[in-house]
């Protein structure tokens, strides 16, 4: 991330990116919680 000045997110910062696009989030699915590694699941609204 640090190559690419990226940051990491947390869920509610999510929330309200994708809320503008007019999508919510229904589901979080943690894989990999020890490094917080995750798939989510958006729906338009």
């Amino acid at each position: 991330m640090c190559a690419l000045a990226s940051v990491e997110r947390t869920e509610s910062q999510w929330k309200a990116l994708f809320a503008t696009e007019g999508l919510e989030l229904i589901q979080t699915i943690s894989y990999k919680p020890t490094s917080y590694e995750s798939i989510t699941k958006f729906v338009q609204i």
